[in-house]
């Protein structure tokens, strides 16, 4: 069968038949570019995982505040790595895979020439370099965009990098910039677009021109806009070389991670919401359907896909940042044989809900809270020389509890319907970190083992070859609910560290 000639011919959406028809043991691929990791899957029509893969990589912070990635190594090259790894499992057939999905940290900033190749090393969304052009940015349109945003980022790389600047002609987020190596289709989707900070017209769903000549790029530099569910290309010869991969394998637009994680965890109804324990922590509400935004991106107007309710820089990575210097050492987790965190954990869970009195305020690397003040660094309040390792630990987990409650607050202040409230991450796997977020929020988490990113993007391939008509049919890929129950008793004992928390809070707002 000739691939390229047979998509290019074949509507996608309710024509799958034909192509089912013709080959019926189908494999979705689907590829998450994290801040630490690239990860992947292979999963068959069932939702059995019958590949995992998965390559470390870091981030680069030569000065304070600046946080950049290799986007040639680690975004592209460690997906190479990941899809090669991916076929060589013997249950794995390429001629058998029906499409890709890519999915990745976001909003990122990567300066490329016309042909894509990088010109400096990628921007991340904790960066905050660009505070002066935030500020300039923000009085200008009258906006209150955060941190992450990219326009500021660009009016900075303009100032500062001139020779760079000048020279880029493509501008790429992580995932977008995997599905261009793959493809050569130079597009982004709709919620990234979104994500960037003012550069969309929300209104009309294109780029918005005023943004953009403020930045001082083209909007005619700028990528295609489109549907994330949408074929936007297939796996080239070229591309093909370096993966492994068949040629003229279809490509989605896919998107960010957080969206993702949504359909992964299968937090795809109305008033569903999501808690993610990452390295990032945050808590999105989802207004509409999934399906309905995916039918309909207008929606985004709506607050659709997800609207962003709280959101951490530096969670998880405030915790292995505090484990790695100051928590125990090297010999006592061997001697138990247990993982750091697994050993920090054992020890938290004997000490009393509230920590003894010790409150922290996790903003280490700030926050994004455009709705209300935060402060501008952590804070670990409380210390007595009675208190111990362990004491700061699980303040550091139910610091956590406190900012998703106040999320919770805020957003029922607004009269909206809460369904259900799902958790993600890998801090979620810990059982002490969901029951104490769970207690101090009175609500129940569910918790799907194992799911990441890369289960959403594999079953959105489906969807969008209209393999499956719904988002619905990922719940049957996903293992068995864990649920957590809020305790009546720990939930009158953190009344009053939930309060100290605002209290300190409100008082270091402005520091």
């Amino acid at each position: 069968m000739d691939w390229p000639a047979f998509w290019a011919a074949t509507p996608t959406h309710g024509r799958a038949d034909i192509f089912y028809r013709n080959y019926s043991a189908m494999q979705f691929l689907g590829i998450d570019i994290g801040t630490s990791s690239t990860k992947g899957v292979v999963v068959d029509e069932s939702g059995r995982i019958l590949s995992r893969s998965a390559v470390a990589h870091c981030v680069q912070s030569a000065k304070a505040g600046r946080v950049e990635q290799d986007a040639e190594k680690s975004w592209w090259g460690d997906s190479v790595q990941v899809i090669r790894s991916l076929l060589t499992h013997s249950a794995v057939d390429r001629e058998a895979i029906a499409g890709i999905g890519v999915s990745g940290l976001f909003p990122a900033l990567l300066l490329a020439d016309r042909v894509g190749a990088p010109l400096r090393p990628a921007i991340l969304y904790s960066d905050n370099r660009a505070f002066r052009e935030l500020v300039a940015f923000n009085e200008h349109f009258g906006l209150n965009v955060t941190n992450d945003a990219v326009p500021p980022k660009l009016a900075w790389l303009r100032t500062h990098e001139p020779d760079n600047f000048s020279r880029a002609q493509r501008f790429f987020s992580s995932h977008n910039y995997v599905v261009y190596r793959l493809t050569g289709s130079y597009c982004l989707d709709y919620k990234v677009a979104d994500a960037m900070g003012g550069l969309l017209d929300r209104h009309r769903l294109v780029w918005g021109d005023a943004v953009a000549n403020w930045a001082g790029i083209r909007g005619e530099d700028l990528p295609a806009l489109d549907s994330e569910v949408k074929i936007v290309g297939s796996v080239t010869e070229a591309a093909s070389e370096e993966t492994g991969l068949r040629p003229g394998t279809p490509v989605i637009a896919g998107s960010g991670d957080s969206l993702l994680i949504l359909v992964s965890a299968g937090a795809i109804e109305q008033g569903d919401v999501l808690v993610s324990f990452g390295s990032t922590g945050w808590m999105g509400f989802v207004p509409h359907k999934l399906e309905d935004y995916f039918s309909d991106p207008f929606l985004i107007n709506q607050g659709s896909p997800y609207s962003l309710e709280c959101y951490l820089v530096a969670l998880g990575s405030a915790l292995q940042w505090y484990v790695d210097e100051f928590g125990l050492g090297e010999v006592k987790k061997i001697d138990k044989g247990l993982t750091s965190y697994e050993l920090h954990d054992e020890l938290a869970h004997k000490v009393p809900a509230g920590s003894d009195g010790v409150i922290v305020l996790p903003y280490f690397a700030g926050g994004r809270n455009v709705k209300s003040p935060e402060p501008k660094a952590g804070v670990v309040y409380g210390l007595t020389l009675s208190h111990t390792s362990a004491h700061i630990y699980r303040a550091l987990l139910e610091s956590f509890g406190y900012v998703v409650r106040d999320a919770l607050e805020k957003l029922q202040e607004k009269a909206v319907n809460v369904n259900r409230i799902f958790c993600t991450g890998g801090g979620a796997s810990s059982a002490l970190w969901r029951q104490i977020v769970c207690d101090i929020t009175g609500w129940p988490l569910i918790f799907h083992e194992g799911v990441d990113p890369c289960l959403g993007s594999a079953y959105l391939v489906g969807y969008a070859l209209s393999y499956w008509d719904s988002l619905n049919g990922i719940k049957a890929w996903l293992p068995s609910e864990i649920i957590t129950l809020p305790s009546s008793k720990m939930q009158a004992t953190y009344e009053q560290s939930y309060h100290a928390y605002q209290s300190l809070r409100s008082v270091l707002s402005d520091y």
